[in-house]
């Protein structure tokens, strides 16, 4: 379901951030939002619950199994007739995933949670997903209206509501260090910042380190974690879209006014302004890269994944952060792309109704709660979003702005507008954006060195893009 997925890359890129599910299980009570309890399952069921899979930043394992321990224990306190055998996908498991859809196979899958639906090789997930329409019109409480409607426009396809959104955040943010903005004598970002604001406040970390050696931390004002992605933020953020779809004929757009606007404020962040460095200039500038730049408190802002929020939660030095949106054009209504996992009832499912049940807890209900109680990422249920249950102050306190300026500045994706398959799209029949992203790839060094103008490098992307291909 390339369209309903809003990220732009390879499987490895879309697995990565579901990580926004990583944290650590959340202890004691939580107010209750909900006016109705779960329906208590009258016979004896056992669902297979699926979830992942997960990329944890840096390696590692993933701690969500120790977080869903927690949260389905409570749930099978509420419901002592449903047994539920939780397995995490890994990367091999995946690539079984047929065989878990089969309903003859004991192992089968009950309830997925993840955020990969479309189709990866020979493997189309979302012809193994049974959609929730249904239950939907009969649930009084766990309705299309109690979720951000930009959450519910992620699981859309063909008309047909796939499953019902966990969490949605902006996919990056930008972490800042409290400590270094008060030694600049820098105040913390505005809500809603525009991009003006942005190269003000750059312009004041900057003047701040003029004076001093070049190793000093505030020699760089800005880093991202990941240019090819700070550089489609800020196109996008300008009002540049990949895309003209569902225009006949469709055609790419990356190199419309708006997205030349947009890569060239990024790139003027390296070449004109200086408050950021090249790859190459860094390797002389640190030896570290820019996340342990900014764990280590070498740079003061840092634009990364929002699924680094746990990261940042857990280390151990002292790290006085925060997060904030990135920033806005004011004439630009819609902003940045929206990321998170969804709950889905497979075709396969034993009970559908004792699987809705499930569902409706670990999205809507008190598994949710429990989720949210840890700060990472923002419920895509509107209720438990705007409860105690999240607008705690745990950090990072910056996570209240997803519920205002964020939820505002998703792009929204129509669904009337989203493709009639989530399958392999036919030749020619869309633009190859992979051909338009790899050509990107190419480019960008040489457009953040200075050496060729982001216009030339848009144009040659789209033009890529728009080259009839025989297959993807």
């Amino acid at each position: 379901m390339s369209h309903a997925v809003p990220s732009r890359r390879s499987f490895l890129r879309l697995v990565a951030l579901t990580s926004a599910s990583l944290g650590l299980a959340s202890c004691g009570l939580l107010p209750d939002v909900l006016p109705n309890q779960p329906v208590v399952i009258s016979k004896p069921v056992t669902l297979n619950l699926y979830y992942g899979p997960f990329f944890v930043q840096g390696g590692g394992d993933s701690p969500e199994p120790k977080l869903m321990a927690g949260i389905l224990d409570s749930y099978r306190k509420a419901e002592p007739n449903v047994t539920v055998k939780a397995t995490e996908i890994t990367f091999s498991l995946f690539q079984n995933f047929q065989a878990l859809t089969d309903p003859t196979a004991p192992d089968h899958i009950d309830v997925l949670l993840g955020q990969f639906t479309g189709r990866f090789g020979n493997i189309d997930v979302a012809d193994a997903i049974a959609p929730v329409d249904s239950f939907m019109k009969q649930d009084k409480t766990v309705t299309a209206a109690s979720f951000y409607p930009a959450a519910m426009h992620l699981w859309w396809s063909a008309g047909k509501q796939l499953g019902l959104p966990r969490d949605i955040q902006p996919n990056d943010v930008i972490y800042y260090n409290r400590t270094l903005l008060k030694s600049a004598g820098v105040k913390e970002p505005n809500d809603g910042w525009t991009t003006d604001d942005f190269l003000q406040f750059l312009q004041q970390l900057s003047q701040a380190g003029q004076a001093l050696p070049t190793t000093n931390p505030l020699h760089w004002a800005y880093l991202d974690i990941d240019p090819r992605t700070g550089f489609d933020d800020f196109v996008y953020i300008f009002g540049g879209r990949t895309t003209n779809y569902p225009a006949d004929p469709p055609r790419a757009t990356f190199d419309s006014d708006q997205a030349i606007a947009g890569g060239r404020f990024y790139s003027d962040l390296y070449n004109r302004y200086h408050y950021s460095a090249d790859s190459v200039t860094r390797a002389g500038a640190y030896s570290l890269g820019p996340l342990p730049d900014f764990l280590l408190g070498h740079v003061p802002l840092l634009l990364a994944p929002s699924n680094l929020i746990p990261t940042f939660q857990g280390v151990q030095h002292p790290l006085d952060w925060d997060l904030t949106l990135e920033p806005i054009v004011a004439s630009v209504k819609q902003s940045w792309y929206g990321n998170g996992l969804g709950a889905f009832i497979m075709k396969a499912a034993t009970d559908s109704t004792t699987a809705w049940n499930l569902v409706s807890y670990l999205v809507a209900g008190d598994g949710m709660k429990q989720r949210a109680a840890v700060g990472d990422v923002h419920p895509a249920f509107s209720k438990i979003a705007e409860s105690s249950a999240y607008t705690s102050s745990k950090a990072p306190l910056g996570k209240r702005l997803f519920n205002t300026v964020g939820m505002a500045q998703m792009i929204d994706v129509d669904p009337a507008t989203l493709p009639p398959s989530s399958g392999t799209p036919v030749p020619g029949t869309t633009p190859n954006t992979n051909a338009m992203f790899q050509e990107i790839g190419y480019d960008l060094n040489d457009v953040l060195a200075g050496k060729m103008d982001v216009a030339v490098m848009l144009q040659k992307a789209n033009q890529a893009a728009n080259t009839p291909s025989t297959g993807r």
